[in-house]
């Protein structure tokens, strides 16, 4: 049994830890501006996170085949599919029901 088996799960878990620790400064500030009582604001903090948590997952089932490598591009990509993983599950999920 090889090692490198399946190196695509590690960069996923890279690019998915890595695109929710981006988020939690930018879920902050918007908890702040957004949020007048603590309540308020950590709602929106939580939100916001659950959101990017939840598009980590959804990108890591849609690309769990893709043969991409651990590159600036890949976490650029990560980044950004996470904050978009609606439109993106729309696309992957349409074009499977093509085939």
């Amino acid at each position: 049994m090889s090692l490198k088996q399946n190196n695509q799960i590690g960069s996923n878990l890279i690019g998915g830890a890595t695109a929710v620790l981006l988020a939690i400064p930018v879920a902050a500030f918007f908890g702040s501006i957004f949020g007048d009582t603590y309540q308020a604001r950590s709602t929106v903090y939580i939100l916001i996170l659950a959101w990017v948590v939840a598009g980590a997952f959804a990108i890591g089932y849609v690309s769990k085949k893709a043969p991409e490598k651990t590159t600036s591009r890949f976490f650029f990509l990560w980044v950004i599919s996470t904050w978009l993983w609606p439109l993106l599950l729309f696309v992957y999920f349409s074009k499977r029901k093509q085939k």
